[in-house]
């Protein structure tokens, strides 16, 4: 066990230095812009300030506090980012410098730190898979496009994330030994996961219901683990003033035009391998992180073969690994469930369908878990050739996307 916990420190700290690295080039980036701030220096920083669909709401709420965030979608999101908004206000009177940057940016690195280690510590605590596979599959991970991506962009998808593998992580911890979700438990986690991103609530409930089984029905468990959050929830909703009939007619606008795709796109299956699937783990050269309300059209095609055939493979073992999940533990079903849940909400019903490799970090944690159980197969030949084709693709996607992101970020500012 102490071996275990000592390779555990090593791994960790490379998943740090990691995101460290990353946080560095973003936050250099625009640190000029934010040092000495101003009403036109923040104008700046959004004139060059293009990441895909993702929206620095944040710096802006930290900095001035306001409900900057869509009420009906991110319910708690603004409260929760009070305490770090009087945390700026403290260190802008010392420093006479806005640091929402840093303040952010520690944020992200926690939770995207954190999210990799749950996803760790689940293969290699509750799955047993091998340390050494666990390891290489946790920097598969980290290598997804908008995984690293969502961590440094000061948006809500890391917190998300953050939240739905520690849900998975606990999940898989209870299965093991038999244990159940408390209240208490449910009510946090369903509270603050759907607080921060309101359709992601519908996961926790059902990895809670996948653990409890029978128990989640008792009325006493409902009413305490769910109705009570749900309560808080609405009660947060009801009580800010964006509920105006003006902002939402301005949310309905917002929601029908991310809902229109499900009447236009008759490419679905084109979206799916080339966006959900595909975009997601490895960026497109043509118009790098560019977001379809400006420039970038909703679908772009690889520039070499090799990685259009790269996204097929990925999907075959993805539903391999799933159904052997299946096979095995209530895990898979939950694994199983949260990827079926974002592809009907966003393939299916359309929601954000134009821009859905920005929810990446929503489902993308179950590919890790998914190809662990590959791994774990008998045949030591299968082991090895997975193993070498996971390694060959980390590889690949730290290089690749390596070279994309420092030569997207090191761009000269524009005025």
């Amino acid at each position: 066990m102490e071996r275990n916990r000592h390779f555990e420190r090593l791994a960790s700290c490379l998943f740090l230095v990691i995101i460290l690295i990353a946080q560095y080039f973003i936050i250099s980036k625009f640190w000029c812009l934010f040092a000495d701030y101003s009403d036109a220096s923040f104008n700046q920083f959004i004139r060059n300030f293009h990441m895909s669909g993702f929206d620095p709401i944040t710096y802006d709420v930290i900095t001035r506090w306001h409900e900057g965030y869509d009420i009906l979608r991110h319910p708690l999101l603004a409260a929760m980012m009070y305490p770090l908004y009087l945390l700026n206000q403290a260190l802008w009177t010392i420093t006479g410098c806005n640091c929402v940057q840093l303040i952010c940016g520690t944020l992200l690195t926690i939770c995207g730190f954190w999210s990799v280690m749950f996803v760790y510590r689940t293969m290699a605590e509750e799955m047993h898979l091998g340390r050494w596979y666990a390891l290489v599959l946790s920097l598969f991970f980290l290598g997804f496009a908008y995984v690293i991506v969502s961590i440094i962009v000061p948006d809500h998808f890391c917190l998300s994330m953050f939240c739905l593998t520690l849900t998975v992580y606990l999940s898989a911890r209870k299965i093991n030994r038999n244990r159940y979700f408390s209240a208490l438990e449910t009510a946090l986690l369903f509270g603050i996961t759907a607080g921060i991103t309101l359709t992601n609530g519908a996961m926790v409930l059902f990895a809670v219901l996948v653990v409890n089984g029978r128990r989640f029905w008792d009325w006493r468990f409902l009413l305490k683990g769910i109705v009570a959050p749900m309560v808080v929830l609405v009660v947060a909703v009801g009580s800010q003033q964006c509920l105006s009939a003006e902002l939402r007619e301005k949310d309905g606008g917002l929601v029908a035009q991310q809902m229109k795709w499900t009447k236009e796109s008759t490419k679905k299956m084109q979206v799916v391998h080339e966006n959900f699937f595909g975009e997601s783990i490895q960026l497109h050269r043509k118009n790098v992180l560019g977001d379809v309300l400006r420039d970038r059209p909703v679908i772009v095609e690889y520039n070499w073969a090799v990685q259009k055939y790269l996204v097929y493979l990925l999907e075959v073992l993805l539903v391999v690994g799933l159904l052997l999940a299946l096979s095995k533990s209530r895990l898979g079903l939950i694994l199983s469930g949260v990827l079926v849940f974002n592809l009907l909400l966003h393939i299916v019903f359309g929601f954000g369908i134009n821009e859905v490799y920005i929810m990446t970090a929503h489902w993308a944690f179950v590919v890790p878990l998914a190809l662990a159980n590959i791994l774990m197969l008998g045949n030591r030949y299968v082991r090895w050739a997975m193993l070498l084709m996971v390694i060959a693709f980390t590889i690949y996607l730290y290089l690749y996307h390596g070279y994309l992101l420092h030569r997207y970020l090191i761009w000269p500012l524009v005025k």
